[in-house]
């Protein structure tokens, strides 16, 4: 509205713009004084925001109004004095000058305002297009007039020469300046007051040399409106910096409250620093944490409050550090400081941040008393396992090596029944002792894998043997497959891989009532040289529960948690496995569903070795086999067995059927080479064996028999058969048994009898030191039984002793004895032996049996580490192993 006002009075008194109106006293003075004082007034003000907000457009404005200011004085002083022609002459071209200066040097402060301000405002500088052109238009339209109407003779005199090219360049400019501020102030997203108040000193300037230029001579009404909108650009400009001043005041004033409230609420404490280490001032926490008071500590060194605190010294900008502070009470406390300086600070303040850490610290040396205690707990943990180990291991020792010896020994049917019971249950102690031991040590993180050349198929088949027994005593049929592709040998811990394998099949057996279990071992996958194993253990037994899944794996936890469960055990089998498969690299697993049995299964990466055993498969190659067994299992992985041999097999469950089989591919001239019968084949493995013998093309027909049982092989023999295979079934058993048959050279079968040990031929003299009267007298009885002469003494002292005479070839050394425990003993032994020569044999026969144990054993320079309870095959195997030197029969 007041830019429209403008233009509109411009135009509006241009019938009366040529009327002379006079002089008026002291009009020049007057107006070049308001003039002058609200320039000067604005350019103060401008300048006091740009110091408040460092906005460069503020200063490029500030400095504008400034030189304006300055400009209008001279302009004043040259304007000519009424009625004096001479004067006129004179001055009249200067004063023209100036004016002309100052209002283009204005209007180019406004152009700088707005293009800064856009910068600072982060706008597009594309702008209208559209609008610039138009006023660039109008511009250039009022030039054309302006010079026009000047160089016209439209004037009433040109006698003073007013407008020269000069004056009409600058005021041109001025024009221009205008317009473009116009745009620019105009078409800005977001308007401040002091854009909206800028517009209109703009638009006066513009209207400015319209009035001046159709007024004509001074002192006319065109001549006073020319002047008159210098002061309204001057008041607007106040107006508006005032508005704007008031405006920043708010903001600035609200900014410094929500800053103060932001310092006085935060807990850490802020203190503020001048170059001189004085203390400017400290925020509420910093009077909590130091117990004073602001105006205490205002100007105060601050060295009273951190002594290690250097002002002067280069700053690391809100870098912390661990120093100490000093309440005002003299106490020092521990902190945590970060400083750093504000760069829009002349002054060269610094700003402390100080935390109090006492508490950290204390959690901190809590934390570490906790850990020593947990670490001093672990190793008492430890320290009672091993006391425990040994402890429970030395009765169990005795008791399974009495057993053992009391079964070697006469005995009615009721009392070796008794005995069984004795040995088995202290078998099974030994079991949950070793489940404990081993939780233990993963628990603590101790137990190592080993890395060693073995057989998959040896560790499968191994394990299977081992459960064989309580198998068939629940009648269950267990079998096993190891796939052809299967590396021969992989580099792995066999022994924990083993442990495995029995967990989870010692976990079917015990919960299968009838039917079947099954393990099976195959290739997942080949990794580079990794041969991914898939293992699983498959059985008949109840199912397991969905809901019961996620607990299974717990340690101490059973699928059945009830005080009415069928079966017992510790709970930490399939804990233990998963333990161990995670070790190695592998997960575990199960499938399963209530009455259709379970599969335990789990994946292992084992390094493979180059076979170099292959070959010996050719002997099967092309043979023509039948098997007949009624268990689907048992024929399948037999099955599988021949077609990875090359044979061609023919299989049945039906025995009557696989007889009518055997007499027609003898009919047609292709007759089987061998017969695999099962021992209850058609309800009676030998009945049907005689029937086929019976019929005159299958008389020489070689057969196999697979059996379960435990029967002895010379009734086999007896009734026919070239070879006898045991189940589970043994892959190599099986070849050798097979090839065997087939070219009539089958050796007689590989039968395990009761160890029955040859009298050496010349005298072995064992030491025993051992300090536990039951297991000492266990350890005499079980080397008479050897067959070995042997000598005991009840401590390391003694046992040094007896070595030093000679007499002793092999020496079974306990570990804790008193007096001397076995490990001292050792050392002095070899010391000894080290300035006589000689080298007696030292087997560790100790109830430690933790990880390291064994290595401890080595270390103290012992040859052999066996953990009791001591077998009497492993105890023979040991020392004929050092003894075989002096002529120990095997």
């Amino acid at each position: 509205m007041a830019i429209l006002s403008l233009f509109v009075a411009a135009a509006a008194t241009a019938p009366v713009a040529h009327t002379t109106l006079g002089t008026f006293p002291g009009f020049s003075a007057l107006y070049g004084g308001a003039v002058v004082v609200g320039l000067a007034i604005t350019a103060a003000i401008v300048f006091t925001q740009f110091a408040a907000t460092q906005r460069p457009s503020l200063l490029a404005l500030a400095c504008g109004l400034l030189f304006c200011a300055i400009v209008f004085v001279p302009y004043i002083l040259t304007i000519p004095v009424p009625g004096s022609a001479a004067v006129l002459g004179q001055h009249g071209n200067a004063t023209e000058y100036l004016q002309a200066a100052w209002g283009c040097v204005l209007t180019a402060s406004f152009v700088a305002y707005a293009s800064i301000s856009r910068r600072e405002g982060g706008e597009s500088h594309s702008g209208p297009r559209v609008a610039a052109a138009l006023f660039a238009t109008l511009a250039a339209a009022y030039i054309v007039i302006d010079v026009a109407l000047t160089f016209g003779k439209q004037l009433p005199s040109l006698a003073d020469e007013r407008y020269l090219p000069g004056v009409v360049f600058v005021r041109c400019a001025m024009v221009v300046f205008a317009a473009v501020a116009l745009v620019l102030l105009q078409w800005r997203p977001r308007h401040s007051v002091a854009d909206v108040w800028l517009m209109v000193p703009a638009a006066a300037l513009l209207a400015e040399p319209i009035s001046d230029a159709l007024g004509g001579g001074r002192y006319t009404v065109g001549w006073y409106l020319s002047h008159a909108d210098v002061l309204i650009a001057t008041t607007c400009l106040v107006i508006a910096l005032l508005f704007e001043t008031n405006r920043i005041s708010r903001i600035l004033t609200l900014s410094e409250r929500r800053l103060r409230g932001i310092v006085n609420g935060v807990t850490d404490a802020l203190i503020v620093v001048d170059p001189g280490g004085a203390i400017v001032s400290v925020n509420p926490a910093a009077e909590r944490l130091f117990g004073l008071a602001s105006p205490e500590a205002r100007g105060a060194p601050v060295t009273q409050l951190l002594p290690d605190f250097d002002h002067a010294g280069p700053i690391a900008y809100f870098s912390a550090v661990e120093t100490t502070a000093r309440h005002a009470r003299g106490e020092l406390f521990p902190i945590e400081l970060a400083r750093g300086r504000d760069s829009s600070n002349e002054s060269g303040e610094t700003i402390v941040i100080v935390r109090d850490i006492t508490q950290r610290k204390a959690a901190d040396e809590a934390i570490r008393q906790a850990h020593d205690r947990a670490v001093e707990a672990a190793e008492v943990k430890s320290q009672f396992l091993a006391t425990m180990s040994h402890e429970i291991r030395t009765p169990i020792n005795a008791v399974v090596g009495m057993s053992e010896l009391l079964m070697q020994t006469r005995l009615d049917d009721e009392a070796r029944e008794y005995a069984t019971t004795v040995r088995d249950s202290a078998e099974s102690l030994l079991g949950i002792v070793n489940d404990i031991l081993d939780f233990s040590k993963i628990e603590a993180g101790r137990m190592e894998l080993e890395a060693a050349p073995f057989s998959p198929l040896v560790a499968v088949e191994n394990a299977t043997d081992i459960l064989a027994a309580a198998a068939r005593k629940k009648g269950l049929s267990l079998s096993t497959f190891v796939a052809p592709d299967v590396p021969q040998r992989v580099i792995g811990d066999a022994d924990r891989l083993r442990q495995v394998l029995l967990n989870l099949l010692g976990n079917a057996v015990k919960f299968t009532a009838e039917g079947s279990v099954s393990v099976r071992a195959v290739v997942e996958r080949i990794d580079g040289e990794d041969a991914v194993m898939h293992f699983s253990v498959t059985d008949t037994g109840p199912g397991i529960a969905p809901e019961l899944a996620d607990r299974l794996f717990e340690p101490f936890r059973q699928a059945d948690q009830s005080t009415r469960r069928r079966y017992g055990g510790t709970g930490l089998g399939l804990s233990i496995s998963r333990r161990i498969v995670e070790l190695m690299g592998g997960r575990i697993g199960f499938d399963s569903s209530v009455g259709r049995g379970s599969t335990f299964w789990f994946t292992v990466p084992l390094t493979r070795v180059p076979d170099d055993l292959r070959g010996r498969n050719d002997a099967l190659r092309g043979r023509r086999i039948l098997v007949v067994d009624d268990e689907t299992v048992a024929r399948q992985v037999i099955d599988q067995y021949l077609l990875a041999w090359g044979a061609v097999a023919s299989s049945t469950g039906n025995a009557a059927h696989g007889l009518e089989l055997a007499r027609a591919m003898a009919a047609r001239g292709i007759a089987f080479e061998v017969a695999v019968i099962d021992r209850r084949a058609g309800g009676d493995g030998f009945s049907f064996a005689a029937r086929m013998r019976s019929a005159p093309e299958l008389k020489d027909l070689p057969l196999v028999l697979v059996t379960g049982s435990e029967e002895p092989a010379a009734e086999a023999r007896a009734r026919g058969f070239s070879g006898v295979v045991r189940k589970p079934i043994r892959q190599v058993t099986l070849h050798d048994a097979l090839a065997g048959a087939c070219t009539k050279t089958m050796p007689g079968p590989r039968l395990v009898e009761p160890l029955v040990m040859a009298p050496p031929r010349e005298i072995v003299n064992v030491l025993v030191a051992e300090d536990n009267p039951v297991n000492r007298k266990l350890a005499l009885q079980q080397l008479k039984k050897l067959g070995y002469a042997a000598h005991a003494v009840v401590d390391g002292r003694e046992a040094i002793d007896a070595v030093a005479s000679g007499a002793y070839d092999v020496v079974l050394m306990d570990c804790q004895m008193p007096e001397v425990d076995g490990f001292e003993a050792t050392r002095a032994i070899r010391r000894a032996e080290a300035t006589r020569g000689g080298h007696i044999p030292i087997l560790a026969m100790t109830a430690n049996a933790l990880e390291g144990d064994r290595e401890q054993c080595l270390a103290a320079g012992m040859d052999e580490y066996l953990a009791k309870p001591v077998q009497l095959a492993t105890l023979s195997a040991a020392i004929e192993r050092f003894v075989n030197g002096i002529g120990v029969a095997g």
